[in-house]
């Protein structure tokens, strides 16, 4: 981490220091842009930086002489001196002017000086070396490129760039683990980023330690501290200077940052002010009123890889008393220092971990229960404290450590229990999907066991494969297995919520408050189940808003529950049209998915992003995004999926006007049978197929797909689903103008709740309108989908509205988004002109009397250029940029919008 270090001398620019770096390779750069300081912390990546810089030089042609030095000691490699008797006579000779033509040209090397830990020299060493560096730089050219870790250290530059290394972000975090193999439990993982504050030094150094330890250890609430001579010596001088009450002070509020985050306040006693001067003197702290803040973040790690385990355990329990923590964080801090074993504390901490669940803290439950599975003396409770920790580590994601218990139970012979199955079976959906075997195993075992907890456990994972699966098959086999069972409160709020008619909705509030009441403890298989819940219903269902009350908001982003949160928030958001915000959701969401080694939630976010690239217009990403798809739905077997990315196809068809091609999709595997599941955009799948068949003059089949859905939503569907089916009617009605159905379906739905479908029904009451004479109302109708679907971002769709605006009369207004934004040249504009009227490339060429060879590479160009996939898109995109330009005044109609407007 840089600080920021404020004075009246002020940097060149805050340009990256690989651009800098080019800038002052440049030929034409001036005396003060090759002179080049590269400012950060230690570890921040100032060597790597030079490191580069050298790489670049060398690859550019240059002489590099590398310095380093402590003290009065300069060292460089013979490499480097070599090049630096090349430079001297340099310095004693003005060059010529053919000299420097030759340099201009790229015949003649310049030399790069990088000097690495300035900070280290001693003043007069830096001071010499201050002076000749300017001398060279102002005499041959040379560039000099400067590492330090303060910048104040350059008295007389003061007009020197300066590029400050600034620490990593949370993804470029992300990608130094993964660079570095580090694989943590999310509750280290949050440990190591406080620790770090974006340093890689301690990202590499600290986290390759950690996950070298066994998983069991990385479980522990309490790490052990690598004593590494990177992150020791940097320090290890001024620590040692300081008196033992200093340094005690200075553990304290480390541990308290990093372990614990929080701050401990300063004691205001004669010793703590004593103690912070003398901190603040030897520069191991900055200046604050109530709270200690290290110099960086390298120092407070030196300062716990310093001290002893007995030393972190007093600062720990200091901690505990200073900061008011909860009854469970001085256990912790006992069973860290005690021997032996303890049964006493061993219950205390199995206590601490239900409290830790019902305080929405499930990975200090489970570092509670290895804690008392190693202090009991009783071998049978001990086994039931690690199942008891491996189950719940499972439901946070944390698969490790349950293929390491399961291992060992398999190694002893011994059975495993049915909660511990259970957990490895949901490991296995979440990473492979939820085959045939899963199902049939998972009944087998909820059937063999009696009413209580481990039949909880097993039907949890049942219906998470049910979900996932997508067969409503699979949901009546397990709704019968547990008609005449006793289960959990939550578990049958997860079959309240399959059901729309009159009976569940009516049930529908006793059972939510059993399962609050339920839910309360805590379990993290509860919130797994509570997510089934919640994805089995519509947005609109007055059931989600009070199911999403029963989520325990406390936890760790990094884990299952956290990654199921953002997944709930991203479909809710493209629910109700945040779209946007859904895509940054979504890669999150992914991007946690794909490091948990969750496959098959990675594959539900693809599905869930392909229907956001479908409804955008999208087409090229969208197909093949639905390729993939289908090919890991074919590989995993998972119709959900596949089912997914037909209806993206579809869609995609569909707005592009391509009706046979939608209806063949949509009717290939009907989105209505048995029971009606809902996934995503389940209900515009009906809407989809009814349009589909209608434009093809299938009205039979419309009505038969109108009525399947009617009988399995029944009397009191959802708002949305009534809009739906209620819509539907209309289109398939051709008796009349199906006005009132049409503003039954609009009436429906509360505003803002289902943007997309609103749009989609007010398109279909429009087209409705102008095929009876209705014009004016028509355009009404489609000015209003236009806007919506502008607003949402979905661009094929704003297209055909627009396009059906100007059939019945209308001129469209100009749109916040323009689909295309580009300037095409007279003979593009010809060549596409053409090419959407149907002409080949030879007629074309014929036209314009140009060759085949140059018509086919216009088209080539123009193609990615107006965001179109084929000739038939050029059309609309032609017209997109002929209105934009007629409204700014900028070009006449072209012919294409003429020729629409004629229309």
């Amino acid at each position: 981490m840089s600080i920021d270090i404020q004075d009246h001398r002020t940097g060149r620019g805050t340009l990256p220091s690989h651009e800098a770096f080019a800038r002052a390779l440049d030929p034409t750069s001036s005396f003060l842009e090759r002179l080049l300081v590269i400012e950060g912390d230690t570890g921040s990546g100032k060597t790597h930086s030079l490191s580069s810089a050298a790489s670049s030089a060398r690859a550019s042609g240059h002489q590099v002489i590398e310095i380093s030095g402590r003290g009065d000691d300069i060292i460089m490699a013979s490499a480097s001196l070599a090049a630096l008797l090349t430079l001297l006579p340099q310095t004693v000779r003005p060059r010529s002017s053919n000299e420097r033509r030759d340099r201009e040209d790229g015949r003649d090397s310049r030399h790069v000086i990088l000097v690495d830990d300035w900070q280290e020299l001693d003043r007069g060493t830096r001071e010499q070396l201050h002076a000749n560096l300017t001398f060279l730089s102002r005499t041959t050219e040379t560039v000099s490129v400067i590492a330090t870790s303060n910048r104040q250290l350059f008295p007389g530059w003061d007009a020197l760039r300066f590029v400050a290394l600034k620490p990593l972000s949370l993804a470029e975090t992300e990608a130094s683990l993964a660079h570095n193999n580090v694989e943590l439990p999310p509750s280290r993982r949050q440990m190591l980023f406080r620790l770090a504050e974006g340093n890689p030094l301690l990202l590499d150094v600290v986290g390759r330690a950690w996950s070298a330890v066994p998983w069991e250890a990385q479980a522990h609430m309490f790490p052990s501290y690598p004593v590494h001579p990177r992150l020791v010596g940097y320090a290890a001088d001024r620590l040692a200077s300081l008196s033992e009450y200093t340094r005690a002070r200075l553990l304290v509020a480390a541990v308290a940052q990093v372990e614990f985050d929080t701050e401990v306040p300063v004691l205001v006693t004669r010793d703590s002010e004593r103690g912070l001067q003398e901190a603040r003197h030897a520069q191991v702290v900055l200046p604050a009123a109530e709270r200690i803040v290290f110099d960086s973040p390298v120092t407070r790690a030196a300062v716990l890889c310093l001290a002893t385990e007995a030393e972190l355990s007093v600062a720990r329990s200091e901690v505990a008393a200073l900061a008011a923590s909860a009854d469970h964080i001085p256990l912790f801090v006992a069973a860290a220092a005690a021997q032996g074993t303890d049964d006493e504390l061993a219950d205390r901490l199995a206590l601490g971990a239900m409290a830790c669940l019902r305080s929405g803290r499930p990975h200090e439950a489970t570092a509670a229960l290895l804690s008392a599975s190693r202090l009991t003396t009783s071998p049978h409770t001990r086994s039931a404290f690690l199942v008891r920790a491996a189950e719940n580590a499972a439901y946070l994601g944390e698969f490790v450590f349950l293929e390491n218990t399961l291992q060992k139970i398999a190694a002893d012979g011994a059975d495993v229990p049915a909660a511990l199955f259970a957990a490895g079976q949901l490991m296995y959906i979440v990473r492979n999907g939820p085959d045939r075997r899963v199902k049939r195993d998972l009944l087998a075992a909820f059937e063999e066991q009696p009413d209580g907890e481990a039949a909880d456990r097993v039907l949890s994972a049942l219906q998470l494969a049910c979900v996932i699966y997508g067969d409503a098959s699979w949901w009546d086999l397990t709704t019968a297995a547990t008609t005449r069972r006793s289960v959990d409160p939550v578990l049958r709020l997860v079959e309240n919520c399959l059901s729309t008619s009159p009976d569940a909705t009516r049930e529908a509030h006793q059972v939510i408050a059993a399962a609050k009441d339920s839910a309360a403890d805590g379990a993290t298989w509860k919130q797994v189940s509570l997510h089934v819940a919640w994805s089995l219903l519509d947005p609109t269902d007055r059931r989600r808003p009070q199911i999403d009350q029963l989520f325990a908001r406390a936890g760790n982003d990094e884990d299952l529950p956290g990654l199921l949160h953002t997944y709930r928030s991203a479909v809710a958001s493209v629910q109700r049209g945040a779209w946007q915000h859904a895509d940054e959701l979504l890669n999150s969401a992914r991007h946690r998915a794909e490091r948990l080694d969750a496959r098959t939630l990675v594959a539900l976010i693809d599905a869930n992003q392909l229907m956001l690239l479908s409804l955008r217009g999208e087409p090229g990403r969208a197909r093949a995004a639905a390729d993939a798809a289908a090919a890991w739905a074919l590989e995993n077997g998972a119709p959900l999926i596949a089912r997914v990315a037909d209806h993206a196809r579809s869609a995609i068809d569909l707005a592009a006007g391509n009706f046979e091609e939608a209806y063949a999709r949509s009717t290939a595997s009907p989105p209505v049978s048995g029971r009606w599941l809902l996934g995503g955009y389940g209900p515009i799948e009906l809407l989809d197929a009814i349009e589909a068949s209608t434009r093809l003059r299938l009205p039979d089949r419309g009505r038969l797909l109108v009525e399947a859905a009617a009988a399995v939503l029944g009397e009191t569907p959802p708002p949305r689903h009534q809009m739906i089916v209620a819509a539907s009617r209309a289109i398939v009605d051709e008796t009349s103008d199906g006005r009132k159905l049409f503003e039954e379906a609009l009436a429906a739905v509360p505003s803002g709740a289902a943007p997309f479908e609103t749009a989609r029904v007010r398109l279909a009451f429009g087209e409705r309108l102008r095929r009876t004479m209705n014009p004016l109302e028509a355009r009404a109708q489609f000015r209003i989908a236009a806007a919506a679907f502008d607003a949402l971002g979905a661009q094929q769709w704003r297209l055909r509205a627009q396009r059906e605006l100007r059939a019945a009369g209308g001129i469209p207004e100009a749109t916040s988004k323009p689909a295309v934004d580009v300037v095409l040249s007279e003979q593009e504009r010809q060549v596409a002109s053409l090419a959407a009227h149907g002409l080949s490339n030879k007629q074309i060429a014929h036209q314009l009397y140009l060759s085949p060879r140059t018509v086919s590479g216009h088209l080539y160009r123009l193609f990615p250029k107006l965001g179109v996939t084929s000739r038939a898109g050029l059309r609309d995109a032609l017209i997109e940029i002929d209105l934009d330009e007629a409204s700014s005044g900028q070009h006449n109609d072209g012919p294409i919008v003429a020729e629409a407007r004629a229309v």
